[in-house]
């Protein structure tokens, strides 16, 4: 068995209103995308206030979090983990 790589990306939305189901995350605004090489899902709850900064501003309260894996071949794998901002 062979040890792959795996990169991660966050994706940071934000809603136009409450979430109440997977249909609200389509019109969602793109804020921002970082991408590393350290996991970040571990860092997220729903509840939390996601700020930007310096100076901090807060960007919103995490309202939803996706996560996606994708496996495409001898690639790294990717972890996208993606939150939503209200």
């Amino acid at each position: 068995m062979r040890l792959r790589t795996v990169n991660y990306v966050l994706e940071i939305h934000k809603l136009d209103h409450p979430y109440s189901n997977q249909e609200d995350v389509r019109d969602s605004k793109s804020l921002r995308v970082h991408h590393t090489s350290t996991p970040f899902g571990v860092l997220f709850r729903v509840g939390d206030t996601v700020t930007d900064g310096p100076p901090l501003a807060k960007l919103g309260t995490i309202e939803h979090i996706h996560h996606e894996i994708a496996d495409v071949g001898e690639n790294p794998i990717l972890h996208t983990t993606k939150i939503y901002l209200r």
